[in-house]
């Protein structure tokens, strides 16, 4: 019995509930009174605990006689009421991947100290794609491209609102590749390509606002976000002069 007793609370009763419905499966139809002896409560206590286990259907109420008896309900449901709750935690999941980006723009990125994130795959990038779109600024990068193509599933992104926007985000990509490019889909995209003779790099640097990230494809999807103004301006200012210097090689 103290197993069993030890199995529910791990599925999540209290221990008092444990001992309520285990009464209650060996009394089968009884009153509060005896279910109370029987689980050694006090008859208060038993009430509300009963109680709170009929909100989850875990005990059937029968009036009979003048008196209320109840009865636990089949441990078959326990199952279905763990299911219940795993498919509401997953709806709960889901609403917060969907708001979490928005969350994450109201924290603070101003302060003087770095803050540091890492992500790693297809779902970490896809996690970024969806926080960029709603990141304010232009987007600057230089992209090692021909290593970012052999990645299988993946995409050049462009980073824009699904939403509209008064103010069209620009973006412009320095790609290192020794193919031509076209890119004919993206909305307000700017590219120039180099030749990996001038420079060769299996990864890829990103800035916008105060953010900037950097990538490597070496193996997958590996990526480092640095969320800091001074850092992002040094990374914007360097790839500016980058984009400067790109037209004359294109």
């Amino acid at each position: 019995m103290s197993q069993l007793k030890e199995g529910l609370v791990q599925i999540g009763f209290s221990q008092k509930e444990a001992q309520i419905y285990l009464a209650m499966l060996q009394l089968g139809n009884a009153s509060v009174n005896h279910i109370a002896q029987e689980a050694g409560i006090n008859r208060v206590t038993a009430y509300s605990i009963i109680d709170a286990l009929c909100a989850r259907n875990l005990v059937s109420i029968y009036h009979g006689r003048g008196e209320r008896r109840y009865s636990a309900s089949s441990p078959n449901h326990i199952d279905t009421l763990l299911f219940a709750e795993q498919k509401n935690l997953d709806e709960k999941r889901e609403v917060a991947h969907r708001i979490l980006p928005a969350l994450n723009l109201y924290h603070d990125d101003a302060g003087f100290k770095p803050r540091m994130r890492y992500f790693e795959g297809q779902e970490g990038l896809a996690l970024l794609q969806e926080e960029y779109e709603h990141v304010e600024g232009d987007i600057l990068q230089i992209i090692g491209y021909d290593h970012f193509t052999r990645i299988k599933g993946i995409k050049l992104r462009s980073y824009q609102r699904r939403t509209s926007r008064k103010k069209p985000r620009k973006m412009r990509s320095i790609l290192i590749t020794e193919t031509p490019v076209h890119v004919t889909d993206m909305v307000h995209h700017q590219f120039r390509t180099i030749s990996p003779d001038l420079i060769d790099m299996a990864g890829e640097m990103t800035v916008c606002g105060n953010r900037v990230i950097f990538f490597s494809f070496d193996a997958g999807i590996l990526a480092v976000e640095i969320i800091s103004k001074n850092i992002a301006d040094t990374a914007r200012g360097t790839l500016e002069l980058a984009w400067r210097q790109a037209e004359k090689w294109s």
